[in-house]
């Protein structure tokens, strides 16, 4: 089974966060982002089910932009750090 996004499509922004401290600013700011016109990738918004490590790597690898939110103890967060290490090579 392969986990897509609701629509399989290419999204702008891809935003990563620690769920514990910030997910709410996520949600607000997806919030935001989707009022302007812009398609956001978030985890809890747009995962099915399925391969979760697959689906986050294509989406970050297609997302025209990455951003993450600082909040305490994010880069104690292995998903956080694989997500930006990707960004990064």
């Amino acid at each position: 089974m392969t986990i897509a996004n609701k629509k399989d499509e290419q999204m702008d922004v891809f935003i990563s966060y620690r769920r514990q401290g910030g997910a709410t600013v996520a949600a607000l700011l997806r919030r935001e982002l989707v009022a302007k016109g812009l398609r956001v990738f978030m985890d809890t918004e747009e995962l099915q089910s399925g391969d979760y490590e697959q689906a986050i790597l294509k989406n970050i690898k297609s997302a025209a932009n990455f951003i993450l939110l600082v909040s305490d103890g994010v880069f104690e967060s292995k998903n956080v750090v694989w997500g930006v290490e990707t960004v990064l090579s």
